[in-house]
């Protein structure tokens, strides 16, 4: 009778592709790929789209998506922009639901989910501008968005994850289910439901 024990083959990781509408965006979910609970049970593919506001974001993904495994999970993170009623983005959402696509929001911009991470929001109303100014405030220097090692440091505070509990927190009108609440509150972001689902935080 053989002694040996028997081998267990670790499970695939489940493949997720994520298309971006900014740069910030595209390094805080590269920097996530480090995350422990998520480089043990996902494939982070993140593309950033290079503007072109939303509908380039599902253009993009549209394009990846023909060479994606059967199973992907694709989410377009888009933002509001201070304008939640506007039909673009309403037909956005919709083109998403066709396409089996999932939106993570950001009111007026993921800038607002970068800075929950630092310190609670509240509910004044911001504009992209406002948020911009305030994330270099708390950061203390220039933004490198393009530096995934560097929104690891001064964004999720380092190896350990330490800021993503806290933006949960900080985020006065986070919903992660209800995307009409999302959309019609400045600010807000239910980019966070991406987030959880990966991180299980």
């Amino acid at each position: 009778m053989s002694l040996r024990r028997p081998q267990h083959s670790k499970p695939n990781p489940k493949p997720v592709l994520i298309i971006c509408e900014g740069y910030l965006e595209t390094s805080y979910f590269s920097a996530l790929q480090r995350h422990p609970n998520v480089r043990n049970r996902y494939a982070l593919e993140t593309h950033c789209a290079g503007g072109g506001g939303h509908q380039n974001v599902i253009k993009e993904a549209e394009k990846r998506a023909r060479s994606c495994a059967k199973g992907t999970a694709i989410w377009c993170i888009f933002d509001v922009e201070l304008n939640p009623g506007c039909p673009q983005l309403q037909q956005s959402l919709a083109r998403c639901a066709t396409k089996g696509f999932k939106a993570g929001l950001s009111n007026p911009c993921f800038n607002i989910w970068a800075i929950a991470h630092r310190e609670n929001i509240g509910t004044g109303t911001l504009t992209p501008d406002d948020s911009l100014r305030k994330l270099s405030s708390l950061i203390g220097g220039r933004l490198e968005v393009h530096n995934t090692d560097w929104v690891l440091e001064q964004i999720v505070g380092g190896k350990d994850f330490p800021n993503i509990t806290s933006a949960f927190a900080n985020i006065a009108h986070f919903t992660a289910s209800q995307t009409d609440q999302i959309l019609s509150k400045n600010p807000s972001a239910s980019v966070g439901e991406l987030v959880q689902f990966l991180t299980e935080i």
